[in-house]
């Protein structure tokens, strides 16, 4: 059996050497001509401007915000506040969800001393912080 690991690693290392030399604009770009996600059929942007609009951002800000992100990479003070309120269910978390397909995420640690083990290997973070 260890084999058998050993050769499907292999096998998908030159992928993965080659898809991690990419910068994250790269990767992003790689992405636009490629269909929605199953079960999406187109309907993923309507809904993100419609969040981003219901919410008073505007939907050009957002997108170059975003954009300068990605292509900078993680750091400190490199963040991304979404000023979406709301319940659960409300959008928060959907209106980036497609990072998830393209990227290496890491999702808000739990509150453990191993909360952020996983997170060196990550090309996004996502933080789910609350505003009190």
């Amino acid at each position: 059996m260890n084999y058998m690991r050993g050769a499907r690693e292999m096998a998908t290392a030159q992928k993965m050497l080659e898809r991690r030399s990419k910068a994250r604009g790269d990767l992003l770009k790689e992405q636009e001509d490629m269909p929605c996600a199953e079960g999406c059929e187109g309907y993923w942007l309507t809904l993100a401007i419609d969040i981003l609009q219901r919410n008073d951002i505007p939907v050009p800000i957002f997108g170059r915000a975003a954009w300068k992100l990605i292509g900078k990479g993680r750091g400190k003070y490199r963040n991304l506040y979404l000023l979406i309120t709301g319940p659960a269910n409300y959008g928060k978390t959907f209106i980036l969800l497609p990072l998830t397909v393209i990227y290496e995420t890491f999702s808000n640690p739990a509150a453990s001393t191993f909360g952020w083990v996983g997170a060196k290997a990550a090309q996004v973070i996502f933080l789910n912080d609350t505003m009190a």
